[in-house]
């Protein structure tokens, strides 16, 4: 062995030996590593711990920090939006309060009142033409129109607290005509029921109710529609409507034939009757009373009840339940029910026995019913006019008895200012007389058959579908200058001494002495004088000339499209006499005018005492032009013609 393998022999023998000799020393060695360890491996476990719980709590810090930020953001968002919305209801308000002071005006009464008015002559006009003629599409003219009509009365009356008027029986038989026309065409019970109420109750109530045709008053118009519309449409459909349509859209008119049997159709109207009776006397009489009773609310049975000079409350004193003054109780309510339930009853007895059987009884009842309303109307207009009417009256008789006895000629129109206005008028009635002329020739061109034309007018079978243009200005001139050379041989120069001196009033005289006139304003622009320099030859011939362009280009668009096509002619017609429906209107209103403002200014001083004295706004005796008013808005259409008399 060498010495380099001795001396490793020996010193890993040496170290075996000292490793078995010191054992206690190995382990004591080993002891405190592990103790380091373990004092290494707590320190870092707590830090761990405590840069752990920093993290989470930084990550919480900043949960909080983000969801703050939103919810800061949806605070200042909610400020602003808060802001935003009060200066927004602030700029509404004081929009709504323009408004409002706006429609007080009397311009914007007026002219809301002429809208009123056009709109209640052409539907009245409208109605029986499309009756008529196109009996189908009636039910849907009256749908529409009932639905706009009520839904705005109930809107109004609210706004008063009169909506519990819209629940009284002739809404209700108004919500079943409806339905019978939609849902239940079919349904021989339902239609039984809505003949009977709507000729029998609905229709004299017209009548006992005074119901009145005031074409400027929407109240009045849509009263009347309430229970004019619901027995003309039945009617419509029972007699007008051919038995194709009749079977294919209404079914239950073909099964009950030509007659109503008279004890079932009474049973079932009894019974819907007493259905309507029931529900008004829950949900009205005894679901309200409360406030009924303390007048926050007015309805048909406490007006009528408390109305001294009305059929009712004084058949209710004679019977012994009390006077209007005592006060409303249940043998009042119940007694009042009872007389409305004979009334129904006894109305409806002639639609079964001769309404339904016979078409010209039941058209004539319903001219009747209508001719009543249309008289009620002319009664509120001529007595709210009499005193205009005697005043006028009596000017022109002053101006008579000056006119003599001054010398002057009675029939000079320019010596009394009235008679020259009631000239206006008269000119303008000439006019109107002259529309029937085209509406005739619209109907033989349009409507007469094709075999009524050949037979009785043939020359519109023998000129065809259109005019030739040419021809027809030609012939028009030529007769036009027929006309106006007779007018100026036995007119302008035969009776020239009897215009000069005023003995003789002529249309051509009274528009070039008009100053506010555009004929003698035109005059006067092309230098012939002005109406003060009186009548002269220029005027007369330069006047003929622009009425004779002014015929010229009348006529042309008759060529080229009023022959030719129905519809363009047909909105002409309507176009000119909307025109002069919208200048009747403003006649009436214009006078009415005075009258309006006064009752305005009345009912702002009631109001005003109501709320300076505590009591009820909504009370209707509180006021008595309320009061009057009140009576307006009855179970449908308003005792027209008294409340007119008690708020003149």
């Amino acid at each position: 062995m060498t010495e380099g393998q001795i001396s490793k022999e020996e010193i890993s023998t040496s170290d075996d030996e000292s490793r078995k000799e010191s054992p206690d020393a190995m382990i004591s060695g080993e002891n405190l590593n592990e103790e380091n360890l373990n004092e290494e491996e707590d320190l870092d476990f707590y830090d761990f711990l405590e840069v752990v719980s920093d993290k989470i709590d930084n990550i919480k810090n900043q949960i909080e920090k983000r969801r703050e930020q939103p919810r800061q953001r949806l605070l200042r968002t909610i400020a602003e939006l808060e802001e935003q919305k009060r200066i927004l209801k602030s700029q509404l308000q004081h929009r709504i309060h323009i408004w409002s002071e706006n429609f007080k005006k009397p311009n914007f009464i007026r002219t809301r009142d002429k809208i009123s008015f056009s709109i209640g002559v052409a539907n009245a006009c409208f109605s029986p033409l499309v009756a008529g003629r196109w009996p189908h599409i009636l039910p849907l003219v009256y749908t529409f129109q009932a639905l706009f009509l009520i839904t705005l009365r109930f809107f109004i009356y609210k706004r008063k607290s009169w909506h519990y008027f819209v629940y009284d029986l002739c809404y209700f038989v108004n919500l079943l005509t409806i339905l019978y026309l939609w849902i239940f065409p079919s349904s021989t019970i339902l239609f039984t029921v809505c003949y009977t109420l709507s000729h029998g109750p609905l229709s004299f109530a017209i009548v006992l109710w005074r119901n009145s045709l005031v074409f400027h008053s929407l109240d009045k118009v849509t009263s009347l529609f309430i229970h004019m519309y619901p027995p003309l449409t039945l009617f419509t459909l029972r007699w007008l409507l051919p038995v194709e349509l009749q079977r294919e859209n209404y079914p239950a008119i073909t099964k009950i034939g030509p007659s109503l049997h008279t004890a079932s159709a009474v049973f079932y109207t009894v019974v819907f009757y007493l259905i309507w009776q029931l529900l008004y006397y829950a949900f009205i009489v005894y679901g309200r009373r409360e406030k009924v009773a303390r007048g926050l609310r007015a309805t048909s049975y406490t007006w009528l009840l408390a109305d001294k000079d009305g059929f009712v409350a004084r058949l209710i004193e004679k019977f012994g339940f009390g006077s209007p003054d005592d006060g409303i109780n249940l043998y009042k309510v119940v007694f009042y029910f009872f007389l409305q339930f004979g009334y129904m009853l006894i109305s409806i007895l002639p639609v079964c026995f001769w309404y339904y059987r016979n078409m010209y009884i039941n058209g004539i009842f319903l001219c009747s019913i209508f001719a009543v309303s249309v008289y009620n109307g002319a009664s509120f207009y001529i007595d709210v006019f009499s005193r205009r009417y005697l005043k006028s009256l009596e000017l022109l008789h002053d101006c008579d008895e000056n006119e003599v006895n001054d010398g002057a000629t009675r029939h000079s129109i320019t010596c009394c200012p009235l008679r020259k206005a009631s000239q206006t008028s008269a000119n303008c009635s000439f006019n109107s007389i002259h529309r029937y002329p085209p509406l005739t020739l619209f109907t033989l061109r349009w409507l007469l058959p094709v075999e009524l034309q050949r037979e009785n007018y043939p020359a519109i079978t023998k000129i065809g579908p259109s005019l030739h243009t040419a021809s027809a200005v030609f012939y028009t001139v030529v007769f036009y200058l027929i006309w106006q050379l007779l007018y100026y041989a036995f007119i302008v120069y035969g009776r020239r001494e009897k215009v000069a001196r005023g003995l003789r009033a002529t249309s051509y005289t009274w528009l070039l002495a008009d100053k506010d006139g555009f004929v003698a304003r035109l005059i006067e622009k092309f230098g012939f004088g002005s109406p003060d320099d009186g009548i002269n030859l220029y005027k007369v011939v330069f006047y003929f000339f622009l009425q004779f362009g002014y015929m010229l280009i009348s006529i042309l668009p008759v060529c080229f499209w009023y022959y030719r096509n129905m519809y363009i002619n047909g909105i002409f017609l309507c176009s000119i006499f909307a025109v002069s429906v919208y200048n009747g209107a403003s006649f009436y209103i214009d006078v009415f005018s005075r009258r309006y403002l006064k009752s305005l200014e009345l009912l702002h001083d009631c109001d005003e005492n109501e709320v300076n004295d505590g009591a009820t706004r909504h009370s209707i005796t509180c006021c008595p032009l309320r009061k009057a008013s009140q009576t307006s808005a009855n179970c449908s259409v308003n005792a027209d013609a008294s409340s007119d008399k008690k708020s003149s």
